[in-house]
């Protein structure tokens, strides 16, 4: 009878060849899942890699987004300026233009006249300088 405990016990100290196999193939699975585990955990950090890089991605679009915008505003205020700008030099132009044309006229209805040359002087100055703001007035609306 000790013989037969001490050869279950050399029996249940040694594993057969059977047991060993096994083991092995545990030990095989054990770093099949520890390299899938890794694997996963990779995984996961490249997806929160890629939303972090997604959501920056999203705030630099909506930033550029309001900048152009803001832009669009100021450049619509200042087209807004230039064109009231622009109206009042047109009218006046037109003023100055009319205001040369009745001045035209009056010199030249007092050279016809024969009137006082000191007066027709005058005009012909008058006249003179109404011509130059207007020519100077055409050359701001032609430039704008």
């Amino acid at each position: 009878q000790q013989q037969q405990q001490q050869q279950q016990q050399q029996q249940q100290a040694a594993p057969s060849a059977g047991q060993a196999a096994a083991a092995a193939l545990a030990g095989g699975a054990q770093v099949d899942g520890m390299l899938q585990d890794e694997r996963e955990v990779k995984k996961q950090r490249r997806k929160q890699s890629n939303r972090e890089s997604a959501r920056r991605s999203r705030l630099r679009k909506q930033a550029e987004c309001e900048e152009l915008s803001n832009r669009v505003n100021t450049l619509q205020q200042k087209n807004s300026e230039l064109a009231q700008e622009l109206e009042a030099m047109r009218k006046k132009c037109e003023e100055l233009t009319s205001e040369n044309t009745e001045l035209q006229g009056r010199l030249s209805s007092s050279g016809a006249a024969g009137g006082d040359v000191p007066d027709a002087r005058g005009v012909e100055g008058d006249a003179q300088a109404v011509a130059a703001r207007t020519n100077r007035a055409k050359a701001e609306v032609a430039a704008a």
